[in-house]
């Protein structure tokens, strides 16, 4: 079943030193991803964030496991440790003779400390401070009902004094 990433031309990925910011070594912040230390590592980075940014597609095949060892110069071992995490968190299943498909992201592990990340990386920045002003939203009336209902003398007294 052809998927259309077949093709080294369907897809466009950057080099495994590079990212559409230029060399994978920036600051650290919610938009720049640091350079991960491990092959495989910096392999699973990009490969999760081409897949949470949308430009794969659940139930789309990611390339042939020979054109990804290509692509990165890694044996295959190191392109299967890589496919195993990935696997481990949600955002592919791997079948033989089939290779690595997308899965739903209602699948993903979005508690997972990478996906989230990449989640948030991928989000625009308008886009990303409206979800997380909702999200406050939501959590801080409850949040601050409960702490008032269990503040104790000493926390009245911290609150007092600090106004």
């Amino acid at each position: 079943m052809a998927t259309g990433l077949e093709s080294s031309h369907a897809l466009h990925w950057p080099r495994h030193d590079q990212n559409k910011h230029g060399p994978l070594s920036l600051h650290m912040d919610y938009r720049h991803l640091q350079q991960r230390k491990s092959l495989h590592g910096r392999i699973v980075q990009e490969l999760g964030i081409f897949i949470v940014s949308g430009k794969v597609q659940p139930g789309q095949r990611l390339p042939a496991e020979a054109e990804l060892c290509e692509r990165y110069g890694v044996s295959r071992p190191v392109l299967r440790e890589a496919t195993r995490v990935l696997v481990a968190k949600g955002l592919v299943v791997s079948k033989p003779r089939v290779g690595s498909i997308v899965r739903p992201r209602e699948e993903w592990h979005m508690l997972d400390p990478d996906v989230l990340y990449w989640t948030l990386s991928s989000v625009p920045e308008g886009e990303f401070f409206r979800s997380l002003l909702t999200v406050r939203r939501v959590i801080e009336p409850a949040a601050a009902a409960l702490a008032a209902t269990a503040a104790t003398s000493e926390d009245m007294e911290r609150i007092a004094s600090a106004y």
